[in-house]
């Protein structure tokens, strides 16, 4: 479940839906929203484990639902509109002479629906089991709003820095069946977020 995109190629032009696009100063593309999972769950599904109390009802929650990942987002259904401009070239510091930047602005506004029943699992203590509950619907609704730049070292191939900051907002839709009691929850939360990145050279 890893991805080795950590230099944001994604926000680049995708030359197969851009074949007749030069990429220079003032030029202007759309991005695919499914890409930005590279942007939002950097290095892809990192598994998370628990060195003591093992799995069990607190593990499956936290890496889930509650605290989990925003890779529990992704997976379904991503729509939305991602666009990107080459508004200038900085010339470097006098510390990495020769190289030259591409600085991109960058606007986002996407969401995705993600079915994740399967991802509740089977009982796993004997308290569960004693509650016989079955998962019907467990769905995740997650909206983002913002703006952000990618500086882009053109020598290098990779990103320098990058910043994209705005407002999300998650919906969990779960409904249960509790020994034929059906009930159903609906959670929303909102608030900004945030992702930043910069890189530096290996230190030899």
């Amino acid at each position: 479940g890893l991805s080795e995109d950590l230099d944001l190629r994604c926000l680049l032009p995708d030359r197969e839906a851009h074949p007749d696009l030069e990429l220079h100063q003032g030029g202007t593309w759309t991005i695919d929203p499914a890409r930005l999972v590279d942007v939002f769950v950097a290095g892809g599904d990192v598994p998370l484990g628990f060195v003591q109390g093992g799995g069990g009802t607190f593990a499956r929650v936290v890496t889930v639902g509650v605290g989990g990942p925003l890779h529990e987002v992704f997976g379904g259904t991503v729509k939305g509109n991602v666009s990107a401009r080459w508004t200038e070239t900085r010339a470097a510091s006098l510390e990495s002479a020769g190289a030259r930047f591409a600085v991109i602005q960058l606007t986002v506004a996407i969401e995705t629906e993600h079915e994740r029943s399967d991802a509740a699992g089977p009982p796993t203590s004997g308290e569960e089991s004693a509650d016989a509950q079955k998962v019907e619907h467990s769905g995740v609704h997650w909206k983002f709003d913002g703006s952000g730049t990618l500086v882009w070292n053109l020598a290098a191939g990779r990103f320098e820095t990058f910043d994209l900051v705005g407002r999300e907002e998650v919906t969990s839709d779960l409904a249960l069946d509790m020994a034929g009691e059906r009930s159903r929850q609906v959670l929303t939360m909102a608030g900004s977020l945030k992702v930043g990145a910069k890189a530096s050279a290996k230190k030899k």
